[in-house]
């Protein structure tokens, strides 16, 4: 457990979720001795779970948010400890069989800041076929509560970089409206900012009026 924790320290903030994923899910996949692992992220904009592998089954899952067993944490918020998948209605049998695996044991966990669900850890097949034990539930509950902060972490330092880019474009967009010159908006930011940059070309804006379009547009 300390050598897990100490892993989940070191990891930087500021990478991918993809990367981060996968840094994640191989210190669960030795603490809990499972054969597979896999974190599920909430897609909320497609309703979907997508998940990062780390083992050699590699490459991206995505399936509806209510479909599953990840699909059933992610409704109910709870943990859910199954000794054989194939006799629980709600495995999802699809990926068995487009992978030619078989899955046994499945211990499934959601991922939570407060009480927001924000992914699902879920890890396959452990080892000497046995169940996942109580421990290994007690485990698993505690690896989640500290992949949460991360993960949330993460989130917010990505809004905070991208947050701070706009910013930057509507500043260099109004600088450039005073010395007269023509405003063209950068090609990577949202259509609200390449509005504001065509209005700004426009409209000639005294500083008040700068601050409060700033300030509207950002919650500043």
């Amino acid at each position: 457990m300390l050598e897990a924790v100490v892993g989940m320290a070191e990891i930087d903030i500021r990478e991918d979720l993809n990367t981060f994923s996968c840094n994640i899910m191989h210190h669960a996949k030795s603490l809990l001795k499972a054969d597979r692992s896999s974190l599920f992220l909430i897609d909320k904009e497609n309703g979907q779970l997508c998940s990062f592998l780390t083992d050699q089954l590699g490459g991206e899952i995505r399936f509806p948010i209510n479909k599953g067993l990840a699909g059933e944490v992610v409704r109910t918020g709870r943990l859910l400890n199954i000794p054989d998948a194939y006799k629980d209605k709600r495995f999802n049998t699809e990926q068995d069989k487009a992978r030619g695996y078989h899955t046994r044991s499945i211990l499934t966990c959601p991922v939570k800041n407060g009480d927001e669900v924000l992914a699902v850890m879920q890890l396959i097949n452990k080892e000497g076929g046995i169940p996942f034990d109580e421990r290994d539930e007690e485990t698993i509950q505690y690896f989640c509560a500290l992949s949460g902060m991360t993960i949330k972490n993460t989130q917010m330092y990505k809004f905070a970089e991208e947050s701070r880019d706009e910013l930057s474009s509507v500043l260099t967009v109004l600088e450039i409206n005073k010395s007269g010159k023509k405003a063209a908006p950068p090609p990577t930011i949202t259509d609200d900012i390449k509005n504001l940059c065509a209005l700004v070309d426009k409209v000639a804006l005294t500083e008040e009026e700068e601050s409060l379009v700033i300030t509207n547009l950002f919650n500043i």
